[in-house]
């Protein structure tokens, strides 16, 4: 990551994810803001994804936090209708699942 503020953040990712037979090679740059302990915005600048808008919001809940997701994507390359959906539907819970591993290991370590 590249900062190119207080709370800017250039992010540049390249992998593959795989959902069933399909594997799909991705590359992106984002460009996130940060607003501390509320929400996160992503906008992708370039990669296979034509257009992409993400916002994360945080909220207080009882027994934690509550985060709410939302996105929209165009991408360049063809999907069948139903696999599509479920591919990124994947894709957002194993990111999402990576995220909070992550953050339950850095509690246990303090």
């Amino acid at each position: 990551a590249v900062s190119e503020g207080p709370n800017v953040l250039r992010v540049t990712q390249k992998g593959a994810a795989t959902w069933g037979p399909f594997t799909f090679e991705f590359e992106s740059v984002r460009r996130i803001v940060l607003h501390p302990m509320s929400r996160i915005e992503a906008t992708a600048l370039s990669g296979k994804i034509a257009k992409m808008t993400s916002a994360s919001e945080v909220h207080p809940a009882e027994n934690g936090v509550h985060i709410r997701y939302r996105a929209e994507a165009e991408i360049e390359f063809w999907l069948p209708p139903l696999l599509g959906t479920a591919a990124m539907r994947h894709e957002v819970r194993e990111q999402f699942a990576a995220m909070i591993a992550e953050m339950l290991r850095r509690n246990a370590a303090r």
